[in-house]
């Protein structure tokens, strides 16, 4: 038993990266189970491979290149939550303030509400534009 524990100590375990393998596998497995004859077979032993992916990343020893691979994954969907984290922080923020885009420049402008129709200029590119908060 002492000799199992070892093993699960030194695995690398689960990330993003791996999170999302178990998604497509799901995915494409669910494809393959919904339309189980055709070109959708190949689906099924395709999301298979996934998971054999996931699951040698799980497993592995080599922390290091398990870790830049995962640090390559997340700079290319932080783009996407970044986003997600700025429509989470407006939403907090909602009672207090009110956010427009700039018609010139697409910038996020926050203005506090409740101050009627108000002339707001655009700190990026100096447009003047009104608005009622």
């Amino acid at each position: 038993m002492e000799r199992q524990g070892n093993f699960f100590q030194k695995m690398y375990g689960f990330d993003g990266l791996s999170v999302l393998f178990i998604l497509i596998c799901i995915i494409l497995n669910l494809i393959t189970f919904l339309r189980p004859l055709g070109s959708f077979l190949y689906l099924g032993i395709i999301g298979y491979l996934f998971l054999i992916l996931c699951l040698i990343r799980v497993v592995s020893r080599n922390y290091e290149q398990r870790r830049r691979e995962n640090e390559v994954f997340l700079d290319m969907i932080r783009p996407l939550t970044d986003g997600m984290d700025r429509r989470s922080e407006e939403r907090g923020q909602k009672k207090l303030f009110r956010f427009f885009d700039c018609p010139e420049c697409r910038q996020r402008i926050c203005v506090p509400r409740g101050k009627g129709r108000i002339e707001i200029t655009c700190p990026e590119c100096g447009r003047k534009f009104i608005k009622k908060t």
